[in-house]
C-alpha cells in the first residue's frame, strides 16, 4: 500500500495537476483576448475545457503536416504558461480568497484525484483498445496523417481527434514511458469531478447565481462515480470524453441559458466557448455529432448580433476535421457511406457499407454477423428491450427520469420562474433528447449512449427541484440527497428481481456494469502499472510486396510494430514504395469491381 500511494499514484496526480494548469492557462490566454479577467473558481474549469478544446482543434491542423510529439505539447504548454502569467493577479486573488480555503472541499477533491490515479494503473481491457485505439495513437505519434490509413484497417479510418490528444501526452518519463496513454481520460474525469464538487460547495454556501446549473451538476455525481468504477478509465477510449462532454456541454449550455444578463464581452466569450466545445465534441466521437449540431443551432438562434463568433469558431474546427476524414478514408465522416471524394486512397464503397451495417446491426443484436437479417426486420426489438433493461446503468438513469417526470406532473411548474424554467429546460435538454432519438434509429447499443440519458434524467430532476419555492441552497442540497435516497430505495426493491441478479448475484451485476470489484488496487508489475497486453505476430506479405504484421490468435494489434492489421488485404499497396507515410491504396481493379 505504501508503494501504491507514494510512488506512481503521486506521480500521476502531480502530472495531472500540471496538465490541468497548462490547459487552464491556455483558456486564460483566450479569455484575456476577450478583455476578461478571472473572477471566480468557475473560470478555472471553463478555461480548462476551452484550453483543452482549442488544443484538440490545434492538433488536427498540426497533424496534417507533422507527427504528434513533444513539439506540439511544448507549444501548447508555452501558451498555457503565458496565460497563467498574464492572469497571475486574478489567480492570486482567488487562491487567497477565504471562500476557497474550505478544507473539506480541498480534501475531498485531493482524495478523488488520488483515487483516480489509482484506477488508471489497471490493465487496459476494452477490446477496441487493442483493436484500433492504441494503433491509431501510434500512427499519430509516428507520422503526419497517413492518406488511406483506412485501407490498412477499416477501424483506423475512424476520425477521432481524441487519439491526437492522447498522443500529445505521450511523455517519455521513467515509469510512464509506455503508459502515458492512461493519463488522458483520467484528466477529463478529474475536471468533471472538480466542477461537481464545486457545485455542492456553492449550494452549501447558499450562492444564488445559476441555481439550476448547480443543482444539475450536483446530480451528476452518481453517473461520474459509475464511469470511474468501470474499466474505461485506464483505456484511451473515446467513450470517456463522449460521456464527459455530454455532461459538461449540457451544463454549460444550461448556465448560459440561465444567466441571460452576461456583459457583452462575457457573452461573446461564452458563445465562443460553447461553440468551440460543441464543434470539438463532434470531432471526438460520432455519437456526439447530433448533440454538437443541435447545441450549435441553439447558440445560433440565441447569438443574434454575435452570430459570427459561433459560426466562425465551429466552421474552422469542423473544416479540418472533414479534411482529416477525407485524408484517412476518402469520406467526410467514415463509416457513413456518403460524402466521398474521388481520391486514389478512397476506401472501397462496399467496405464502408459493410462497416456501417456492422455498427448498426451490432447495436441491435451484439456480435451478430447476419447484418441483412437484423437490419431488414424488427425482430430484434423485443430481445433488445430485455437487453436494455438488464443493464443496471440504463435502469438507474431511467428511474431518475421517471421520478423527475412523475413529480413534475404532480407539482407542475408552480410559484417561481414558471415560463422561464420551462423554456430553459426544453432548450438545454434538447441536444440530449434528439441524440437519444438518433441513437435509437442508428445503433441502439447502451455503450453508444454516452451521458445523454443521464443528462435528461438529471436535468428533469434539477428543474423539478428548482421549481419549488426554495431560495436556500442547503435545502436544495437536501432535496438532491432525497432524490439519491429515492433512487437507492428503488434499486434495492427492483435489483433482486432482475434476471441478472437472480442468475449470478451482485457479482454478475458488477460484471454487467464492467466494474472492477475492488475500490482500490495494489501496484502492478510494470513500474506499479498493470502491463499492457502484448501479442504474438506473424508476417503477411501483400501482392505488392508490402509486409504487414498480423496477430496470430486475435485481431488486436495493441503495441505491435507498424504496419499492423488484424484483417490484412492482399491487394493493399503503398502509394510510394518503401514509404509508410505516403499512404495506402487498394488495387484499382478491385475498387472498380466493388463500387
Amino acid at each position: 500500500m505504501e508503494t501504491l500511494f507514494f510512488n506512481i499514484t503521486i506521480l500521476v496526480s502531480i502530472i495531472w495537476g500540471l496538465l490541468f494548469f497548462v490547459f487552464a492557462g491556455l483558456g486564460f490566454f483566450i479569455r484575456r483576448l476577450f478583455g476578461l479577467k478571472i473572477n471566480k473558481v468557475e473560470d478555472f474549469f471553463i478555461s480548462f475545457w476551452l484550453g483543452w478544446a482549442i488544443s484538440v482543434a490545434f492538433l488536427q491542423i498540426w497533424h496534417l503536416f507533422l507527427k504528434i510529439d513533444w513539439r506540439a505539447f511544448c507549444l501548447v504548454a508555452v501558451l498555457g504558461a503565458i496565460g497563467l502569467f498574464l492572469n497571475r493577479d486574478g489567480i492570486r486573488h482567488i487562491v487567497k480568497g477565504k471562500g476557497y480555503k474550505n478544507w473539506l472541499y480541498c480534501l475531498i477533491f485531493l482524495l478523488t484525484v488520488l483515487w483516480l490515479a489509482n484506477r488508471v494503473i489497471l490493465p487496459p481491457s476494452i477490446y477496441d483498445t487493442g483493436l484500433y485505439h492504441l494503433p491509431s495513437i501510434r500512427w499519430a505519434m509516428a507520422f503526419p496523417i497517413v492518406p488511406g490509413l483506412g485501407n490498412l484497417s477499416g477501424f483506423l479510418a475512424y476520425n477521432s481527434s481524441h487519439f491526437l490528444y492522447v498522443a500529445m501526452l505521450s511523455f517519455k518519463i521513467g515509469p510512464l514511458a509506455q503508459e502515458t496513454y492512461r493519463l488522458a481520460n483520467g484528466l477529463l474525469m478529474l475536471a468533471l469531478f472538480g466542477q461537481i464538487f464545486l457545485s455542492y460547495f456553492r449550494l452549501f454556501t447558499n450562492v444564488q447565481e445559476q441555481r439550476v446549473y448547480h443543482v444539475f451538476n450536483s446530480l451528476l455525481l452518481l453517473p461520474a462515480l459509475f464511469e470511474i468504477l468501470t474499466v474505461n478509465i485506464s483505456n484511451p477510449t473515446p467513450d470517456i470524453p463522449a460521456f464527459v462532454l455530454s455532461l459538461v456541454l449540457s451544463g454549460q449550455l444550461l448556465a448560459f441559458l440561465e444567466n441571460v444578463d452576461f456583459p457583452s464581452n462575457e457573452n461573446r466569450y461564452m458563445l465562443f466557448f460553447i461553440a468551440a466545445l460543441s464543434a470539438v465534441a463532434i470531432t471526438i466521437k460520432q455519437g456526439l455529432i447530433v448533440m454538437g449540431l443541435v447545441s450549435l443551432l441553439i447558440l445560433i438562434l440565441k447569438a443574434k448580433k454575435m452570430l459570427s463568433w459561433v459560426v466562425a469558431s465551429s466552421i474552422i474546427i469542423l473544416l479540418f476535421w472533414v479534411i482529416r476524414g477525407v485524408m484517412l478514408s476518402g469520406y467526410v465522416a467514415y463509416p457513413i457511406p456518403f460524402g466521398s471524394f474521388p481520391v486514389e486512397w478512397r476506401v472501397p464503397y462496399a467496405n464502408v457499407v459493410d462497416m456501417a451495417n456492422g455498427v448498426r446491426a451490432w447495436g441491435r443484436v451484439p456480435l451478430t454477423m447476419d447484418y441483412d437479417k437484423v437490419l431488414g426486420s424488427w425482430d430484434w426489438f423485443i430481445p433488445w428491450v430485455g437487453h436494455i433493461f438488464r443493464n443496471p446503468k440504463v435502469v438507474m438513469s431511467l428511474t431518475w427520469l421517471f421520478i423527475g417526470c412523475f413529480l413534475m406532473l404532480i407539482f407542475r411548474f408552480t410559484k417561481i420562474h414558471k415560463q422561464e424554467l420551462r423554456k430553459t429546460m426544453c432548450q438545454f435538454l434538447l441536444p440530449s433528447v434528439v441524440s437519444i432519438a438518433a441513437w435509437f434509429m442508428i445503433a441502439p447499443e447502451p455503450r453508444y449512449l454516452g451521458g445523454h440519458l443521464w443528462v435528461v434524467g438529471a436535468g428533469t430532476v434539477a428543474i423539478n427541484i428548482s421549481c419549488f419555492n426554495i431560495s436556500e441552497g442547503k435545502k436544495k442540497l437536501q432535496m438532491v440527497f432525497g432524490y439519491y435516497l429515492i433512487l437507492f430505495c428503488t434499486l434495492c426493491l427492483t435489483l433482486p428481481k432482475t434476471r441478472c441478479f437472480k442468475t449470478g448475484g451482485m457479482a454478475m451485476v458488477l460484471e454487467r456494469l464492467h466494474i472492477k470489484g475492488a475500490p482500490i488496487f495494489g501496484p502492478g508489475t510494470n513500474h506499479d502499472f498493470y502491463r499492457t497486453p502484448s501479442v504474438e505476430l506473424k508476417i503477411f506479405k501483400t501482392n505488392s510486396g508490402l509486409v504487414i504484421y498480423v496477430p496470430k490468435n486475435e485481431y488486436q494489434c495493441w503495441n505491435a510494430p507498424l504496419p499492423c492489421a488484424g484483417y490484412p488485404n492482399a491487394e493493399l499497396a503503398l502509394r510510394k514504395k518503401g514509404q509508410l507515410y505516403s499512404g495506402f491504396v487498394i488495387n484499382k481493379e478491385q475498387i472498380r469491381g466493388r463500387d
